[in-house]
């Protein structure tokens, strides 16, 4: 769908929920950005957000409002292909390579860090990216008998950011999914400050889950042990030389959800064999239909 059809559909979900859910006349012919919860009553006010990323195989596409598409997708979106190809490569995965600044007997040089076909470790500097005098030196220094030290710094991304750009993929592949009885949920108020305000560094541990998840999951799902139910939106995301499935936790909308969250997570990260349950989410149909459209919001209230 183009940003017109988007905005149309998501418009019309919102029409049928928010009376529902929030305290307020129905909001007619307008969307609120999912991130910052700005309204807008125009679709060219709009941008086309992936999920995931572009860079990681996308799968599907809302829509958010430039501010938001353009600040995090720079800072956060951009991080996770290269941690992603930094796990083939330290699996010595052949034809990986890592951008590395070197540095030759002090004579700096950029280039690649790269895992040969056969499996061997190779650097390679790129002239185009060195300076024409610390070109010459470095020649002189390779074809020369003498020994010299070589100092190579990996740029490896940032872990923090991309761990949050894959919980920002999750919200939003839930609200893709779900609409605004998702959103309106007040439980993810702290999960949109975090995003807001790239704030890698206070996401919860557990938040994102590597694990062997069977590709049938794939989507909206809910963890059905009592003492752990939350959303578990699991998706893959993709690079040429590396594909994982990941899983991101997202309280419900009843009052006790963030301690099942909070348990669900340290039962993650206490590494227990013990396996939980999941059930995937029928989600085709929900945003227009007026009866299933608050589901996902008043679903939970069933569990207080």
């Amino acid at each position: 769908m183009n940003k017109e059809d988007l905005f149309n559909q998501y418009s019309k979900n919102l029409e049928l929920v928010s009376d529902k859910i929030i305290d307020q006349d129905r909001i007619i012919k307008s969307y609120i950005c999912p991130i910052c919860l700005k309204l807008f009553t125009s679709w060219k006010d709009l941008t086309i957000e992936h999920i995931p990323p572009k860079s990681v195989g996308w799968k599907k596409r809302v829509l958010t409002c430039k501010s938001c598409n353009n600040t995090q997708g720079g800072q956060l979106d951009s991080q996770l292909p290269l941690v992603l190809n930094n796990k083939a490569f330290f699996k010595k995965k052949p034809n990986t390579s890592i951008d590395t600044t070197f540095h030759l007997a002090g004579y700096r040089s950029d280039g690649v860090t790269k895992i040969s076909s056969s499996g061997e470790l190779n650097f390679h500097f790129d002239s185009s990216r060195t300076s024409p005098k610390n070109n010459k030196l470095i020649k002189g220094l390779l074809v020369s008998n003498n020994s010299f030290a070589i100092n190579a710094k990996l740029k490896l991304g940032n872990r923090g950011k991309a761990i949050l750009s894959i919980i920002r993929s999750g919200y939003l592949w839930a609200f893709a999914d779900l609409g605004y009885a998702f959103l309106f949920n007040p439980n993810l108020n702290s999960y949109r400050n975090m995003i807001l305000r790239n704030d890698y560094n206070s996401f919860l541990k557990g938040a994102v889950i590597i694990g062997d998840f069977n590709k049938t999951f794939e989507g909206v799902n809910i963890i059905t042990d009592d003492t752990y139910k939350s959303w578990l939106i699991i998706f893959e995301v993709i690079t040429p030389h590396h594909s994982e499935l990941v899983g991101v936790n997202l309280p419900g909308s009843n009052s006790n959800s963030n301690n099942k969250v909070t348990s669900f997570r340290q039962f993650i990260n206490s590494s227990k064999s013990e396996k939980y349950n999941i059930s995937n989410v029928e989600t085709n149909g929900m945003l227009l239909d007026d009866n299933l459209s608050s589901i996902p919001y008043t679903c939970w209230l069933f569990n207080e």
